[in-house]
């Protein structure tokens, strides 16, 4: 709200800058013209996005086309030199035109002197005075300067204004605030000795955003000081417009026969010239797009399309094709061969194993076929040759197994009969015992054979001997010796033997020829009874104390003969327990 008796400070609506452009619409052109593109009349410089920086371009290529313009806006903000006094803008400053004694009070002026004994300075002209501090900080008069101001959304402005301090106390703080959005980092204006300063920034305003409230906030509010003059406020920017606009082209009509050509007898060639939305004329009288040709003659075609016309012709000759036969398809074994022929006189060959010769001889198995050229026309005939392979049997290379273990010989074939050298006659079988084992392996009347020999090692065997429970401070020797092995025990040792003094799962294993052996063993260690009768201690006459050495499970003996795990003492002597439980025992005493 306005101060009481001050100056209508609000600014008068201005008119919106120029925030738009409009290059046209699209449009569409036939190949071969170009399309003119205009750019929007009254600007200094023009970008196109092919690089042009005319006004109007032409083009013949169908694409997006944007043209950009650039203009400075100029300073937005209305008597922002204060030349025309206190108008244009509003303050939460309260307005006077003869003094500024009170905080929180302003003027324009020329000489600050003028308006407050304590301030001096002065500017190129009126600047706004205005008398800051606690008073007009705790009143929330934060806004010195506001005024609403047109912008073009997505612009970026700078914001600039001159500032001094009045007296040669605390100097004021003061930030841009558009439309109550701080536009750090705020300004702490130069001491008093420094005279006028320039101070800018850059905000950019949001999309679909016609006008901005901006404000000169005043952040700080001391006791002293926070006096200051304000001049040449200024918003401008340079203005960066855009319009796109598409250029399509229509295509005269594409028409290709393709190239003159020689059929082969029996052989039909697919003439087609559509093209949409066409229509068609051939030399014989045919109106249709396409047709096929199985005759010799020169054929042509008018095709017209959207207004245009294009032509083509093609000249069709027909010869007669070169025959042959290779003959059925055929099974043969492998180690055989079989002669494959495509003769025909004068004619040159093609095979699918690559040769050029007019016969092939072949012994693997596959689909063969051989092309015959002759005079441009061509002719090709194929057929599968078989050959049965022999059986792969693979045993295995020769092994040794340990002690207990099996191998499984597998001589399996899709159809397949077979005879081990001992008399069986199963695919596959499983070996535990030593020996040479051969097997002859028949499918489709072809035989193959493979043998291994076989060996077992003994295993290395130690017994750790069963579970067991010591009492703690006691140990166990546990022995894996096997002459000649190598040893891994659950604890990482690599020795034969291992001394055990604490509980556990402990486990060892013997290698020895590629066979092993592993056992275990549970040693478990009983604990001593913990007995704890308390420090040495004096009682006073008449006085009685507590001795408790109960423990789970345990039996007691005092050295008076007591056998209870807890008692009560009066009188002066040494007091010893001994506790058994689980086997271990424990000593204390007590004075």
């Amino acid at each position: 709200m306005l101060a009481a008796g001050a100056l209508c400070l609000l600014a008068t609506p201005r008119l919106l800058a120029q925030c738009s452009i409009n290059i046209g619409n699209d449009t569409v052109v036939c190949q071969g013209t170009q399309a003119q593109l205009h750019g929007p009349p009254g600007f200094s410089n023009y970008l196109w996005n092919t690089g042009q920086v005319s006004q109007d371009i032409s083009t013949g290529t169908a694409g997006n086309y944007w043209c950009q313009v650039t203009y400075p806006s100029g300073n937005l903000v209305t008597n922002g030199d204060f030349s025309s006094g206190n108008t244009g803008f509003s303050s939460q400053y309260i307005y006077s035109s003869t003094n500024l004694q009170n905080e929180g009070y302003y003027t324009v002026g020329t000489d600050a002197h003028n308006y407050h004994s304590q301030f001096q300075g002065t500017g190129t002209g009126n600047f706004l005075i205005a008398n800051g501090g606690y008073v007009s900080w705790l009143n929330n008069q934060f806004d010195v300067w506001c005024q609403s101001v047109p912008v073009c959304p997505g612009q970026t402005y700078t914001l600039s204004y001159r500032a001094r301090t009045l007296s040669n106390d605390l100097p004021a703080r003061i930030i841009w605030r558009m439309d109550g959005i701080d536009q750090w980092p705020e300004a702490t204006l130069p001491a008093y000795s420094a005279g006028w300063q320039n101070f800018t920034a850059t905000w950019t305003a949001a999309a679909g955003q016609t006008s901005v409230n901006a404000c000169l906030h005043v952040t700080s509010g001391d006791g002293v000081g926070d006096d200051f003059g304000i001049d040449d406020i200024s918003i401008s920017g340079t203005i960066v417009l855009s319009d796109t606009l598409h250029v399509g082209v229509t295509p005269l009509p594409v028409v290709n026969l393709g190239p003159d050509t020689t059929l082969c007898q029996g052989e039909t060639l697919a003439l087609n010239a559509a093209v949409p939305g066409g229509s068609y004329l051939w030399n014989d009288g045919v109106i249709t797009a396409s047709r096929n040709i199985s005759s010799a003659g020169n054929f042509a075609v008018t095709v017209t399309a959207q207004g245009c016309s294009s032509s083509d012709q093609i000249n069709v000759a027909v010869n007669p094709v070169p025959t042959f036969n290779l003959g059925p398809d055929t099974t043969l074994c492998v180690g055989n061969s079989i002669n494959l022929s495509a003769a025909v006189p004068g004619a040159s060959y093609m095979w699918s194993v690559g040769s050029a010769a007019s016969t092939i001889n072949v012994s693997t198995s596959g689909l063969y076929w051989a092309q015959a050229d002759l005079n441009g026309c061509s002719h090709r005939d194929s057929v599968v040759v078989n050959f049965t392979p022999l059986p792969v049997v693979d045993l295995g290379n020769d092994t040794t197994l340990c002690q207990g273990q099996s191998l499984t010989l597998n001589a399996t074939v899709p159809g397949g009969s077979y005879l081990w050298n001992d008399g069986v006659t199963t695919a596959s079988r499983n070996i535990s015992s030593a020996g040479n084992f051969a097997v002859t392996v028949t499918a489709q009347g072809c035989s193959s054979s493979d043998q291994i020999n076989v060996a077992v090692n003994p295993l290395p065997t130690f017994n750790l001997g069963p579970d067991t429970t010591l009492c703690v401070g006691n140990s166990i020797n546990l022995s894996a010796a096997v002459p000649g092995a190598s040893y891994t025990w659950s604890v990482g040792s690599a020795a034969s033997t291992i001394n055990v003094s604490t509980s556990g799962l402990y486990w060892a294993q013997a290698d020895l020829n590629g066979c092993s052996h592993r056992d275990s063993v549970v040693v478990n260690f009983t604990p001593l009874p913990v007995v704890d009768l308390g420090n040495d201690t004096t009682l006073c006459q008449g006085q009685s104390l507590t001795l408790n050495a109960t423990v789970p499970g345990g039996s007691y003996l005092w050295n008076d003969g007591v056998t209870t795990a807890s008692r009560n003492i009066s009188s002066a002597g040494n007091f010893a327990v001994t506790v058994t439980a689980q086997g271990a025992a424990a000593q204390t005493r007590s004075m």
